[in-house]
């Protein structure tokens, strides 16, 4: 990862909360930090207020989680968010000189009725792709087995470092004009009026035209009397990492669409393949996913499983977005879902300011 240089646009700070501002973010995660960085270029005034210290960001992991990026999607809305995604990661690459996206490809097989909906979503979007029958595929990619025939997506698919995506997002932000203040919790909102909103915090109080709470456990509570907020809930997620015993490449990231769910395949950073869900339908043991890998990817060593348990926030299907007079709120993005953030910026951004739909903007 190279370091995030200065922005290459003008920034401001200053000591403390100012009394007023004309869009108040609160939460400097990754969603947060990305809906400040999306408002701040189209010129709006922006205050980003973060309870914690830098870098303190709970929404990711620091060990390495391979949050994939992919842009197969039968759900025709999630397919247009991961296509715009994709390119707000680069554009956000540009404007930092940040490292966020490893490129691998990817793959997807198993259930033929699935992977042909996935393949007709990816017709849909314009996004480059093919088709490979099993022994083509293995031909390309020894490490692993496969089902049924394979749907390869080559150019537009990998994984993003949401560990690093927040400080990039901030930086950017900074260089169009927001300002940054942590540690500054927010104590509550108070709605004055179409356009005023008090801004409660540890520093004192703030006078915004619009707000936007990127809503966690220590966030949620203040909408909740005045919005109806999508249902979060949590996602518990399972992973093995194991060792390649070969030289053999780890290819590119898959899914296997099976009876029981899906299960992913991405390869590591660290040169380590991780075996684990890929959505919230199953929970698989430990000892299914080692005996996953022993059947299917028979170029990494079992012996080598070290396992990985983590939970996530996602919305219900009403979608991850809503609004309500001047207080825009935004919920579930943790976890898999911070692929989005730069997609899921813009719809709140969207929200906030009034140019986009008001309620469940998934």
């Amino acid at each position: 990862m190279s370091a995030i240089p200065a922005p290459r646009c003008p920034g401001s700070a200053i000591p403390g909360p100012p009394q007023s501002a004309e869009v108040v973010v609160v939460g400097a995660g990754v969603t947060g930090t990305a809906v400040a960085w999306q408002l701040a270029r189209r010129g709006h005034e922006v205050l980003l207020l973060e309870r914690f210290g830098p870098g303190h960001d709970r929404t990711v992991g620091r060990d390495g989680t391979a949050y994939t990026v992919r842009q197969t999607h039968a759900d025709p809305r999630l397919g247009r968010l991961a296509v715009e995604a994709y390119a707000g990661w680069r554009e956000l690459e540009r404007e930092t000189g940040a490292e966020l996206l490893t490129v691998t490809g990817g793959l997807d097989h198993g259930d033929p009725d699935t992977t042909a909906a996935l393949a007709a979503g990816l017709t849909a979007q314009g996004v480059v792709h093919e088709w490979l029958e099993p022994t083509q595929a293995q031909r390309r990619w020894p490490g692993q087995e496969f089902v049924g025939r394979v749907l390869h997506q080559p150019d537009r698919a990998g994984r993003v470092r949401t560990e690093h995506a927040a400080a990039a997002f901030g930086a950017a932000a900074v260089g169009w004009g927001a300002v940054v203040l942590h540690p500054t919790a927010v104590e509550a909102l108070e709605v004055r009026g179409p356009a005023a909103v008090d801004v409660r915090t540890t520093g004192g109080t703030v006078r915004a035209r619009r707000v936007v709470v990127t809503a966690g456990p220590a966030s949620a509570s203040l909408v909740a009397d005045r919005l109806a907020v999508p249902t979060p809930h949590a996602v518990p997620e399972r992973a093995v990492r194991f060792t390649r015993r070969t030289a053999i490449p780890a290819g590119p990231v898959a899914v296997h669409h099976t009876a029981n769910g899906p299960l992913s395949v991405a390869p590591l950073s660290d040169g380590r393949v991780e075996v684990g869900t890929a959505g919230p339908e199953s929970l698989p043991s430990t000892g299914r996913l080692i005996d996953y890998a022993q059947r299917y990817l028979p170029g990494l060593d079992p012996g080598t499983a070290q396992t990985v348990e983590r939970r996530a926030t996602a919305a219900s299907d009403t979608g991850f977005a809503a609004a309500a007079g001047p207080v825009a709120v935004g919920v579930g993005l943790s976890g898999r879902g911070l692929a989005f953030a730069p997609a899921a910026g813009r719809v709140l951004a969207d929200l906030v300011t009034g140019t986009g739909d008001r309620v469940g903007a998934a």
